[in-house]
């Protein structure tokens, strides 16, 4: 791919309604928040089909968007399999018609007829149906040694899991996990989200500031702030414990507890 004919920042304007010329509205960059989330990621198209590196951010839903159509899938199809065949497949043995071949009373060719013709009238057989007929050895087919379903569902789980910036133990998964190794766990993906929570907050505050200078108003006299994502969940029992103890003031106790203080 030739590098000049992907269009790259910096952005000089932004246009609205491009491909419409009766509709085409060009603002000033200096009047407008642009805000993206790995806009470096990948190569991405425009509206007018257009090459972009480092302008659209890349949904977070892209990397994991097969994983989702998988795991659809896999539970779809599990569902219909267990449905039709319970725990496994059937191996039909036609033993009467087996005889019949061996003693050449009946060709292998109209057998075969004789098989597909039974297999076509049966293929659709409901959950706990039985199977009655006369010189047929039914037995279910051992499914050990196939591919093993449960293996890879739970893989694209943890893909998506990843994905969404979540965590098997934060999803409820927490066998065999130790409070030590689930804290670490949390611990890096805080990280994460605290990351994208101060690209949010900067395109925010962006808007806030555009906002102030058309009111005539101090730049950065108003701004957004996200409560700490990784913050203790306390119980009131520690925090009383801390008031009793001169930890905390009365004001803090009722700030804590959500109560209005006096003068505020």
């Amino acid at each position: 791919m030739n590098p000049k004919e992907i269009l790259t920042p910096p952005t000089g304007s932004i246009v609205i309604n491009e491909s419409d010329k009766a509709k085409r509205k060009v603002l000033k960059i200096s009047d407008v928040v642009c805000g993206s989330y790995n806009a470096w990621d990948t190569v991405q198209k425009d509206p007018l089909k257009r090459d972009t590196y480092g302008i659209y951010g890349a949904s977070m839903m892209e990397p994991i968007e097969l994983s989702i159509r998988n795991l659809l899938n896999i539970n779809h199809g599990y569902v219909s399999f267990v449905k039709k065949y319970g725990n496994g497949r059937y191996l039909i043995d036609f033993k009467l018609l087996e005889k019949l071949v061996e003693q050449e009373i009946v060709s292998i060719e109209d057998a075969q007829k004789v098989i597909d013709a039974w297999l076509d009238e049966h293929k659709y057989l409901s959950e706990n149906e039985d199977i009655a007929a006369v010189g047929l050895d039914v037995v279910p087919v051992d499914v050990k040694g196939s591919l093993d379903v449960m293996s890879f569902k739970k893989s694209l789980e943890t893909d998506i899991q990843i994905g969404l910036l979540q965590s098997p133990l934060s999803m409820g998964d927490t066998k065999g996990s130790t409070y030590a190794a689930g804290y670490v766990s949390e611990e890096d993906r805080m990280v994460v989200l605290e990351r994208l929570q101060h690209i949010v907050r900067n395109i925010a505050n962006s808007a806030i500031n555009i906002r102030l200078r058309l009111m005539n108003k101090t730049e950065d006299s108003v701004w957004i702030e996200f409560e700490e994502l990784s913050r203790t969940q306390l119980e009131s029992r520690d925090v009383i414990e801390w008031y009793n103890s001169g930890v905390l003031t009365k004001e803090q106790l009722l700030q804590w507890g959500g109560f209005p203080v006096e003068g505020e």
